[in-house]
């Protein structure tokens, strides 16, 4: 649509010449790398230790200082100093409750700041997401309404329908 987009992850190896092969796509945005991709990086997933959240706020802040975006969205949220003209939204959808214990107090107390400080502005995924975040974490983010009105979809019976396998991501929960 003619906007200029990146994407900045916390360790990847993938160029645009492998998106466009694997997704059959043509516009691909500018991949941007914290560190070089190392095996350790793909399971479980980097980016949150405090080594970690520490790259992230040097060397992703640099960045996006450099990059001068006017919209950062963050899948989640990760320290970052915040640049004044730019708007910041922190998408979350991993406040569950069984995350929540996890946690426990002293982790839910660090995105309990992070949170506050960080994004201008917190989208849930949904309305059970929002629920979290509001016990949880003290947070009253908006909803992405559904983009489909579900009381007008009807299925076929059973035996009608094709099979079909749909996987979803790599997290142990949708496998």
């Amino acid at each position: 649509m003619g906007h200029e987009v990146s994407v900045l992850t916390f360790s990847s190896s993938i160029d645009k010449e492998t998106v466009k092969r694997i997704y059959h796509v043509e516009n691909v945005p500018k991949i941007l790398s914290l560190k070089q991709f190392e095996s350790s990086d793909y399971w479980p997933p980097r980016g949150s230790s405090l080594k970690d959240l520490t790259i992230w706020l040097v060397r992703g802040s640099r960045i996006i200082m450099e990059e001068e975006p006017d919209l950062v969205i963050i899948n989640g949220i990760v320290p970052l100093l915040k640049l004044s003209k730019t708007r910041y939204i922190a998408v979350a959808h991993m406040i569950c409750p069984h995350i929540a214990s996890d946690l426990g107090l002293l982790g839910l107390a660090g995105l309990r700041i992070l949170y506050s400080i960080v994004p201008d502005a917190t989208v849930a995924i949904t309305s059970r997401e929002k629920k979290c975040l509001v016990e949880y974490l003290g947070i009253k983010p908006v909803v992405i309404p559904l983009c489909i009105n579900t009381r007008k979809f009807r299925t076929a019976k059973l035996e009608e329908r094709e099979k079909m396998i749909l996987h979803v991501g790599v997290h142990g929960q949708k496998t």
